[in-house]
C-alpha cells in the first residue's frame, strides 16, 4: 500500500512537471522573459471630408398616350438637369436612366381595377461626383425643384464615400499601433514588466462612418489593430515581502500551500492565478496529502522553475542552474524547517491514511505551521528570482 502512494505520488509529480514543462516552453524563452506577451488593441480616429458622393433622383410620369409621355418625361428630365447644374456639376457628371411600360399590357384581373394611365415612365438622374460639397448643397436645396420646375420628386437617395484610405493608412496605423502600445503598457505595469517589441501585429480594420450631427459628407475613418508586444522584465524587482505576505494570505484564505506560493508570483510570469492553482492544485499535503515534499516547497521550486526554465534538454548549462538553484532553496528551507518532507514538519509518525482536507477554522491555523512555511518559502524564492532578474 505504501508503495503504491509513492508511486501516485511520484506520478503526480511527474505529469505537473510535463504540463508546467510545455507551460514553460510555450510561454517564455529558455535564457529569458523574452517569450513573455501581452496583447492590446489600439485606435485611431479621424475626420475626412468625402471623396465621392453619389445623388439619386427619382421621378415617374403616367399617361394614356404614348407619345406625350415621352414628351413629358424628357422635359422633366431636362428641367431636373438644369436644376442640378446650378448647384455647379457638368454632364460629364449626370446620368439618366429610364424606362417605360406598358401597364396594360400583361395586366391580369378585374378590369374595373386596372390602372387608369395605360403607360409609365419611371426615370432616374444620377449624380456621380467628387464635389461633395456641392452635392449635399444640392441635397438641402432639393425641395426648390418642385417651385421652381413644378416636378415633383417620387423619392431621393444620397450617398457619401471615402476612396483615398491610401493617403492616410501609414500614418493612421502608426498612431494605433502607438495607441496599443500605450495600453499594453499600463497592463504591463500591473506585472513590474516593461513593452518590447512587437511580436505579431495584424494590418487593421479600417471602417468608414457618417457622424451623427455632422454634415453626411464627413466621414469617420476608423482603423483598429491588434498587437503582440514582448514583454521585458529588466530591471525589474520584486518585493519580497509583499509577495510572501501575499502567500500567506492566499494560504488562509483556503488556497493549499503550493498554490498559495505559486499563485503569489503567477503576474511576474504572466501566468493566469487560476491556471497557477490548477498546476499545483495536487501538490498540497505533501502531494496529494501523502505529507511527502511540502508543498509550500514544490510551489518553491516551481517559481524557481519559472525563473531558470530548463526547457531545451540539449542545455545543460541551464539545467545545471536550475537543479542548484531547487538544490540551494531546498537547503535553506531545510535549515530553518530542519526538512522539506510534510510529515516531519508536522511531526507525524507515519502518512496521511485520508485524502479528505481538514476543515481550515481557527484552530487548524494555531496548530499548524503551514503559513509560516508558506512564508518562508515564497520569501527564499522570492529573494532568488531578485537575484536572477539582475543578472539579466
Amino acid at each position: 500500500m505504501e508503495m503504491m502512494k509513492s508511486f501516485f505520488g511520484y506520478l503526480i509529480v511527474a505529469v505537473s512537471i510535463v504540463l508546467f514543462g510545455w507551460f514553460i516552453k510555450t510561454g517564455m524563452d529558455n535564457k529569458t522573459y523574452s517569450n513573455r506577451t501581452i496583447s492590446a488593441r489600439g485606435v485611431s480616429e479621424r475626420q475626412v471630408e468625402a471623396t465621392i458622393g453619389v445623388g439619386q433622383l427619382y421621378a415617374s410620369v403616367y399617361n394614356d398616350d404614348l407619345n406625350q409621355l415621352k414628351s413629358i418625361t424628357e422635359e422633366q428630365i431636362a428641367q431636373i438637369k438644369s436644376f442640378v447644374k446650378k448647384y455647379g456639376f457638368e454632364d460629364s457628371e449626370i446620368e439618366v436612366i429610364s424606362s417605360i411600360t406598358d401597364r396594360h399590357k400583361d395586366y391580369v384581373g378585374d378590369i374595373k381595377y386596372r390602372p387608369v394611365e395605360r403607360y409609365s415612365s419611371n426615370f432616374q438622374v444620377k449624380i456621380l461626383t467628387n464635389k461633395t460639397k456641392e452635392l449635399y448643397n444640392l441635397q438641402k436645396n432639393l425641395g426648390k425643384l418642385l417651385d421652381e420646375s413644378g416636378v415633383l420628386l417620387d423619392s431621393n437617395y444620397f450617398n457619401y464615400d471615402y476612396n483615398d484610405l491610401s493617403s492616410v493608412k501609414p500614418e493612421m496605423i502608426t498612431e494605433a499601433t502607438v495607441s496599443a502600445r500605450e495600453s499594453a503598457d499600463r497592463f504591463a505595469q500591473d506585472s513590474n514588466s516593461k513593452i518590447g517589441k512587437i511580436k505579431y501585429a495584424n494590418q487593421g480594420y479600417f471602417s468608414i462612418d457618417p457622424i451623427e450631427g455632422v454634415e453626411p459628407y464627413i466621414l469617420k475613418v476608423r482603423v483598429v489593430v491588434s498587437v503582440e508586444f514582448y514583454l521585458d522584465s529588466i530591471n525589474m524587482e520584486i518585493n519580497v515581502l509583499e509577495r510572501a505576505d501575499k502567500a500567506k494570505e492566499l494560504f488562509k484564505q483556503g488556497y493549499n500551500c503550493s498554490q498559495s506560493v505559486l499563485m503569489a508570483f503567477a503576474d511576474v510570469f504572466n501566468l493566469e492565478p487560476t491556471l497557477a492553482a490548477a498546476f499545483t492544485s495536487g501538490f498540497g499535503g505533501g502531494i496529494g496529502r501523502m505529507r511527502e515534499v511540502c508543498g509550500a516547497c514544490s510551489g518553491m521550486f516551481m517559481v524557481g522553475s519559472l525563473a531558470i526554465p530548463a526547457v531545451d534538454p540539449a542545455d545543460k548549462e541551464t539545467k545545471a542552474r536550475n537543479y542548484q538553484l531547487m538544490q540551494d532553496m531546498a537547503a535553506e528551507f531545510k535549515q530553518e524547517c530542519g526538512s522539506i518532507i510534510c510529515r516531519e514538519l508536522l511531526g507525524l509518525d507515519k502518512k496521511q491514511e485520508t485524502s479528505i482536507p481538514e476543515e481550515r477554522n481557527e484552530e487548524y491555523y494555531k496548530k499548524r505551521p503551514c503559513a509560516d512555511m508558506v512564508h518562508l518559502a515564497a520569501t527564499i524564492v522570492g529573494k532568488r528570482l531578485n537575484i536572477i532578474l539582475k543578472e539579466r
